[in-house]
Order: structure tokens, then sequence, then C-alpha cells
């Protein structure tokens, strides 16, 4: 039996999660990211939900460019930003030295770890030489849920995953609080493509 499409699951939900992740604080997870990128940057937020990220990067002079493959949450994203947002998976990114920051916040959790690789290689090829991805996944254990699948890794997992597997140099793998209410932990990682 297959697993359920969390892509359904967002449609299905879009208002209810909208509701929940707009007003969360990452401004410090965002000047960090920003912080590793020149002025005036060229970045994808790939996979961009409520659209919360968007705006704070345009708001900051960056030139974004918001991926989001649910058509619901395009639609309030481009809403809430004023911003053109591009209905595509990110699996099927087609882009070479396009980007100087590639934003993936809880964006790449889904996939399965075998395709996890091609897509690592896909946001590798997106960046210029010297860019940076920011990826984060639920830490802990991840069990299958009836609505969704996840895909979670340790900071030790991630680490080990990004160093056989993408051809990313590793700036630094962290867990952290969520900023939520919930009690979950996550792995964020900050990986730079070498010049």
């Amino acid at each position: 039996m297959s697993s359920p499409d969390p892509l359904d699951y967002y449609a299905q939900h879009a208002e209810a999660f909208v509701e929940r992740t707009i007003n969360l604080d990452l401004s410090g997870l965002r000047s960090r990211f920003l912080a590793k990128l020149p002025e005036r940057p060229r970045i994808l937020d790939a996979g961009c939900g409520s659209g919360r990220d968007v705006r704070a990067f345009h708001e900051s002079g960056a030139q974004v460019i918001a991926l989001e493959p649910v058509e619901p949450l395009a639609r309030m994203a481009e809403a809430y930003t004023g911003l053109p947002v591009v209905r595509a998976r990110v699996e099927d990114l087609d882009c070479a030295h396009r980007f100087d920051g590639i934003w993936a916040c809880a964006s790449l959790l889904h996939l399965p770890r075998t395709s996890l690789v091609g897509v690592f290689r896909l946001l590798h090829n997106a960046l210029v030489p010297g860019g940076v991805l920011m990826a984060n996944f639920k830490s802990g254990e991840a069990p299958a849920t009836e609505t969704r699948p996840f895909t979670n890794f340790t900071a030790e997992e991630l680490d080990l995953f990004v160093r056989q597997q993408t051809g990313f140099d590793i700036l630094s793998i962290e867990t952290e609080a969520d900023v939520g209410k919930r009690q979950q932990p996550w792995t964020v990682g900050f990986f730079r493509k070498p010049i």
C-alpha cells in the first residue's frame, strides 16, 4: 500500500495550516541565513507555504522566487505577499547557478530519503558557487502518520547524509527547539555549495 501524498493533506487543510504557521517567529533563523548571503541576494523559497518568509525576505531587500506545489497555499501566499508564486514541486526544479540562497524551511521533510538525494543535487545545481542552502527537518523518531509520512534526521544523521550524498560543505547542523507550541525539536542545517 502506497503512502498518502502529503500535498493532498495540505490542500485539504490549507487554511488551518496557514493559520498555525503564518505568525511563527523565524526572524532569528532568517537573520542567520541572510548573514551568509550577499547584499540583495537572489533567494528561492522552496515550498513557501503561507508566504511568511517570502514576505520577510522581500521586505529585507532580497529578490525572492517563491515555489509552492499546493494550489490553495500558493493562492494564499500570493494574497499575503503580493508576489507571484510558482506552482511546482521542488523535485521539478530545473535551473543552474541562479540563486545565492535556497530556503527549504520544513519543505523537504515529507520526501523519502531516496528522493532527497536527487533533490539535494537539484538544489546544489540551482545555487551559484558559494551559495547557501538552509534545510530543516524534525528530529527524533519519525513514525508514519495516517495523514503524512515524515523523514526525520538527527543532527548526526543529517551530517552523514549530507557528507556522503550531496556535494555540499556543511556550515552548521544544530538541534533547535520548535518556535511554535509543539514540543518538537528540529534539526537545522546550513550548507554551502563549494566555490
